[in-house]
């Protein structure tokens, strides 16, 4: 995992991101994603499986939701490390979330007209320090 704090790797695009390490849930490899984060109202980090509004989801959300092969995963911000467990948001809440999400970051929106899928909210749930 990437050990520097400087902001020019951790901020891009204006968004703090998130270094996000998981296990293929056929391959058993293990996988490293960076994904812009936001904070919901309780402070926890959401990544969003947008891919741009691709139809298919990223392949790192199918590895992340699998929770046999990923209970937990190891993360990296720019203040460090920590295990987080990975939760996909459905319903009323991820409605409600969805909704403060777009308002800060409208584009989110735009992603979502043109994907035929809902688009995924994880929260990653911070857990324990490594």
């Amino acid at each position: 995992m990437v050990t520097t704090d400087v902001d020019a790797v951790w901020l891009q695009a204006g968004m703090p991101h998130v270094l996000i390490e998981t296990v293929g849930r056929r391959s058993g490899k293990r996988h490293q994603v960076a994904l812009p984060t936001w904070s919901d109202p309780d402070g926890h980090l959401i990544v969003v499986a947008s891919f741009a509004g691709a139809p298919k989801h990223p392949s790192w959300f199918f590895n992340i939701s699998d929770a046999a092969a990923n209970p937990t995963v190891q993360c990296r911000r720019q203040s460090g490390p920590f295990v987080a467990t990975p939760e996909v948001l459905d319903g009323d809440e991820r409605s409600e979330i969805w909704d403060l999400l777009i308002a800060d970051r409208a584009w989110y929106a735009d992603y979502q007209a043109r994907a035929d899928r809902e688009i995924p909210l994880v929260r990653l749930r911070e857990t324990t320090e490594p």
